[in-house]
């Protein structure tokens, strides 16, 4: 099959065939990755970041409306947060 449909073809054209042809054959193998070792510990942490950044979202928030009134944000940032938060 590769042999006939690449023989006079260029470069690009032999890899879309090539791709096609090896899905084809992930396909009828049915090839699956598996999941990492570390796959429910990694799953956690992103959790536990998630949840962070959720309630540092909901301050920054508070703090914005806050701003909008005219009043004092409730919790004055670190300096460390504030490069933190630059980086995002």
């Amino acid at each position: 099959m590769l042999n006939r449909e690449t023989k006079d073809g260029d470069v690009a054209d032999k890899i879309v065939v090539y791709q096609h042809a090896n899905k084809e054959v992930a396909i009828i193998c049915n090839h699956q990755r598996s999941v990492s070792k570390s796959h429910s510990q990694q799953m956690s942490r992103l959790t536990e970041k998630i949840s962070e950044l959720q309630g540092l979202m909901k301050e920054l928030k508070t703090d914005l409306d806050r701003a909008k009134k005219g009043k004092p944000p409730l919790r004055v940032l670190m300096e460390n947060e504030e490069t933190w938060l630059l980086k995002l």
